[in-house]
């Protein structure tokens, strides 16, 4: 029977939008009224000299309005610089350009860094951003490593090196399966991060023969998740779904799994998955995700990234500082490989990949990238390995 009370949990629209802001720098971002120009033929891809510093451009909100994207920048470039030393003998020589979040002066600035000598771009940070970012790129033979985590945005010169949904959601879903999991219902929100998620998710499910039986949306305020699970929990819970992925993070997932326990969709009864941004301290104060899984990047080598920024700067990373780190070393790799040409789509595009923060990871052809997951269990005690990371990625597709 249909619940009339209200439950009460902890949720407030200040706390989805802080939130939010953390999906701000990987969700796909609207590029309406912004005229991009068409991308010409490309030429041959900028070489580097054998020996001296090769100029790397790293392209970076530092002007944007929100002092949240600003601090990102800030540790984004901190993790570059520390990666950088950590090359040592003066190879990589980085200089930063100012995209304040705007597709047009993203696109200035990788023009004025191109014109400046720069071999390669690291960044820009959105996906707006970077689509502005490709014909510059394009033009000038110079291959960009973007720090969007949408996957349409890649596409040589252009590869995305944020964390892709699509990466999450296939290892999760083959570890469902493997412990018997074959029917799912999705919930998610009401935006372009939860479309691309209800996407690679069911992409997921059916590389791994689970079955998607049911989806629910909601609007990102207390409003919408009250009203959408009130009228939406009944039939999550009537399509006999064995495991519901809720993917959201922060205050809304706490507050989506509160409700569905609340209409009757027990974490007792079916399982509770998620993606990367359940990997957040908020996501253990809520007791209705205990013994829920999620896939992420392997917490040893996550930590080792963390000590080292730590000594280097004196304070914890964002949780996305990563991003320059393994841009800067996927550099330093590429060069260490040799040749005229080391930042060509095909060399980018190495299935060898490469040693990341967070374990082993590499671009793909089309642009996306492939890493190493780990998949974790929500317990009282914190977040629990339950299958580990491979020690090394399978053969390229």
């Amino acid at each position: 029977m249909r619940r009339t009370a209200t439950p009460v949990i902890p949720f407030f629209r200040a706390a989805l939008i802080a939130a939010g802001l953390a999906l701000a720098a990987c969700a796909p971002q609207p590029t309406a009224g912004v005229a991009l120009p068409a991308a010409p033929a490309a030429p041959q891809s900028r070489g580097v000299a054998a020996s001296g510093p090769v100029q790397v451009a790293l392209l970076l909100p530092r002007g944007a309005a929100e002092a949240g994207v600003q601090a990102l920048a800030a540790d984004i470039e901190a993790a570059a610089r520390l990666a950088a030393a950590e090359a040592g003998a003066g190879r990589i020589e980085l200089r930063v350009f100012d995209t304040a979040a705007s597709p047009a002066q993203a696109a200035q600035a990788a023009q004025a860094a191109v014109n400046g000598g720069a071999a390669i771009l690291l960044g820009p940070l959105y996906s707006a951003t970077t689509r502005a970012v490709r014909p510059v790129a394009t033009g000038a033979g110079v291959t960009a490593l973007s720090f969007s985590s949408d996957s349409a945005a890649g596409g040589a010169p252009v590869f995305v090196m944020g964390d892709l949904p699509e990466n999450e959601a296939d290892r999760l879903m083959g570890y469902a399966a493997s412990q018997g999991v074959g029917t799912l219902a999705i919930t998610r929100p009401q935006s372009d991060y939860g479309a691309l998620s209800e996407r690679a998710v069911r992409e997921g499910a059916a590389r791994h023969g689970v079955r998607v039986v049911h989806t629910l949306s909601y609007p990102r305020s207390f409003e919408g998740v009250q009203a959408a699970l009130g009228e939406g929990a009944p039939g999550v819970r009537a399509s006999g779904a064995e495991g519901v992925l809720i993917a959201d993070g922060g205050q809304a997932l706490r507050a989506v799994a509160a409700f569905l326990d609340y209409y009757d969709v027990s974490p007792r009864s079916v399982r509770f998955m998620g993606l990367g941004l359940w990997r957040n301290p908020e996501t253990l104060q809520e007791p209705t995700l205990r013994g829920g899984w999620f896939a992420g990047p392997d917490p040893a080598a996550a930590a080792d990234f963390e000590a080292r920024f730590r000594a280097a700067t004196g304070r914890a990373p964002h949780p996305l500082a990563w991003m320059g780190h393994d841009a800067v070393r996927a550099v330093a790799q590429l060069l260490a490989q040799g040749g005229a040409a080391p930042f060509a789509a095909q060399a980018v595009a190495n299935s060898a990949g490469f040693d990341g923060a967070r374990g082993p990871w590499r671009f793909t052809p089309a642009g996306a990238n492939q890493r190493a997951l780990a998949v974790f269990e929500v317990t009282e005690e914190g977040f629990v390995v339950r299958d580990p990371a491979p020690a090394a990625l399978g053969a390229g597709s």
